[in-house]
């Protein structure tokens, strides 16, 4: 009696789940954190990658990612650390991922 139409999921996978594209992007788990955060970030083709962190003011941190890489999605842990390895008070900071195609921030909290 109750059944109806089965639902569709609009997504981007292919056979066997692989994505056919990925979107700039960025994301943390867990956030809040203590003492360390993974950051996830994707980019959508190959290129020139930088994730950094800032403070609330807009002050650099920390440079976690400088390079080339392919289209793909990634992780990479911030420690809570400046560039010059000195723990971070508690706040409100920001992870940016900057690639060809574009600059994509997210808000990080640690709280301690």
């Amino acid at each position: 009696g109750n059944e109806g139409k089965p639902a569709t999921v609009n997504t981007l996978s292919g056979v066997g789940g692989t994505p056919k594209g990925y979107a700039l992007s960025i994301s943390s788990y867990p956030n809040p954190f203590n003492p360390e955060t993974t950051i996830r970030y994707s980019v959508p083709s190959k290129g020139h990658v930088e994730v950094s962190v800032y403070d609330a003011r807009g002050a650099h941190l920390a440079t976690l990612v400088n390079g080339e890489k392919g289209a793909g999605a990634y992780t990479q842990v911030w420690d809570g650390r400046d560039a010059e390895g000195r723990t971070v008070s508690s706040g409100v900071y920001f992870a940016r991922v900057t690639h060809p195609a574009g600059t994509r921030s997210y808000k990080l909290v640690l709280l301690k």
